[in-house]
Formats: C-alpha cells, structure tokens, sequence
C-alpha cells in the first residue's frame, strides 16, 4: 500500500512437495489475488492475501495465470503438461483445452500463453509444437507460422500490444520475434544479453516500448 517501501507476508506455502510459481490479480478488484503451485494447485484470495481458498488441483504445474483485464471472471491458466485451463466465473468451474488440443503434437506441454486485451475470447498459446490461436474461447484452434521451432529452442517470453493486438512479441534464445499483423509475418533482432528473456512486457500506451526481465541461465550439471 505504500509503493513497495514496506512489506508483509501474504502466502506461505508449507507443503513440501510445491513451491510458488506465479501470481496474478484482478485489475477490476485488486483484493481478488491468484497463486499457482508447482503441484497443480490453484490458490485464490478475495481479501487481499489474508485468507486463501483452493479453487482447483491441475494434473501438472501451473506455470502462469492470466486474468483478461476487458472481463476479469475470465482466467486462464497455463500448465507444464496438461495444456491451458480456462474460467469464466472467477475461478469457480474450469474447462480444459486438452481434447482441442491433442490433434496437434505436443501441444500440451505449454510454455507461454497470452490473451487479446480487447477480445476474451481470443489468446494466443505457444507449446512444444508452436503457436496457436483460438477466437472462440478454446473450442477450436488453428495454427499461427513461426520463423523456428520451440521444440528446438523454447519460447521464455512473449506478449501481446493492449492498444494493438495485432502486434505481437516473444524471446527464444538471445532473439526477440516481432509481428506487426497476428503473425502472417515476423521480423528479428539480436538482444542486447547472453542472459535468459523470463518477462516481456508492452507498453499499454506505445506498442513499440517494451519492457525485458532477464535471469541467469541454468548451470549445466557434470553428473546425470
């Protein structure tokens, strides 16, 4: 409540088996807060973090939690496994996305998701197998060309422009891929960091202002 100046304890997890992955909160009621768990669990609080409620166990970790800032009862959450999730009443029932998505190999080990600001039943999903985008809240998706495989080298970041949708942006090794068109067509451009792209954030005001969180890449072990 004071710009970060001071800080308290919220959520401690004291399950040995999970740890805090991510987090998000409602932009329309900003006490309304989501946590996701390496174990599949789905945290909700409605007071701000004094109080939690489990809302839902996934079959794999939950690695990221959308809430659409247009209609916040909708949100979407992605696992390592299983594909996305989706909520359209605040997190009380979830529909999964596997059944569309097995017809497209490796789909469901999910590594990024984003949704069009404007439009909640538009996101864009990308997995093992590439990019998809779905106009109708999940029930059918169709294929969106990438210029590599994340397969081959994994997609750590990307993001989707507030004011223009149509701009999209995403990290695969030390490159940032831009779209100017929904993806019919990308362009490149070397990052300034040997470091590993984790945040990629748009400006809401000015689609060419982007904002990148790095981290330290994984040392590679001697011993399997």
């Amino acid at each position: 409540d004071d710009g970060g100046k001071t800080w308290e304890i919220s959520y401690i997890q004291a399950q040995a088996d999970a740890a805090l992955t991510t987090i998000a909160v409602d932009s329309f009621d900003p006490k309304k807060i989501y946590v996701g768990l390496s174990n599949g669990t789905i945290l909700q609080s409605v007071d701000g973090g004094k109080a939690w409620t489990p809302l839902y166990r996934a079959e794999s970790g939950i690695t990221k939690i959308l809430v659409h800032p247009k209609d916040t009862r909708i949100v979407i959450v992605l696992t390592e496994k299983d594909g996305p999730y989706r909520s359209a009443n605040a997190g009380r029932d979830w529909q999964s996305f596997r059944s569309p998505l097995e017809r497209y190999r490796d789909a469901l080990a999910g590594q990024q998701i984003a949704a069009d600001p404007r439009n909640a039943d538009s996101l864009f999903y990308i997995s093992n197998f590439g990019l998809l985008k779905t106009a109708n809240g999940g029930t059918s998706w169709e294929e969106v060309p990438l210029l590599h495989s994340p397969r081959i080298t994994p997609v750590t970041a990307f993001a989707v422009a507030r004011e223009k949708p149509e701009y999209l942006y995403y990290t695969a090794g030390a490159t940032l891929y831009r779209s100017k068109n929904s993806g019919k067509t990308w362009t490149t451009t070397a990052l300034p960091t040997t470091k590993v792209p984790s945040v990629l954030l748009v400006h809401p005001k000015d689609e060419k202002t982007l904002y990148l969180g790095i981290k330290r890449p994984k040392k590679q072990s001697l011993f399997p």
